[in-house]
């Protein structure tokens, strides 16, 4: 019986491991080209266009299936997670270019300034 739950035991590691491996690899190949909130918003704009419709951007596909989908975003916050970290944009808040606490990830509208209008982005693209 032991031997039973050992071979059991070994199987699931196995499963572990590939799951972990394939984690990694869909991370690589699907990292952004910027972990933006700027990037974020385009990519939220994009959601449910194809190649060919007005709101198409490749770089919007992080999945690679010629679809802009919620996969894609969820896979945006997956391989970007500061992004949508509240706490880290409370800190910028209230902050413009120069200003040291100013983190140009939190600019959601690239205005040079975060404020009551990247919050709002925050709020809609982050849930």
């Amino acid at each position: 019986m032991a031997n039973k739950g050992a071979n059991i035991a070994v199987i699931g590691a196995g499963i572990g491991l590939a799951i972990l491996a394939t984690v990694l690899l869909l991370r690589q190949k699907a990292a952004p080209a910027q972990c933006t909130g700027f990037f974020l918003v385009g990519l939220n704009e994009a959601i449910g266009s194809r190649p060919g419709y007005p709101k198409w951007d490749a770089k919007y596909d992080i999945d690679k299936d010629n679809v802009i989908s919620a996969a894609d975003a969820a896979l945006f916050r997956t391989t970007c997670p500061d992004v949508c970290d509240f706490a880290k944009f409370s800190a910028a808040y209230d902050s413009v270019i120069g200003d040291p606490n100013y983190d140009p990830k939190y600019d959601f509208n690239m205005d040079g300034r975060i404020d009551y209008e990247d919050f709002s982005w925050f709020g809609e693209v982050c849930g």
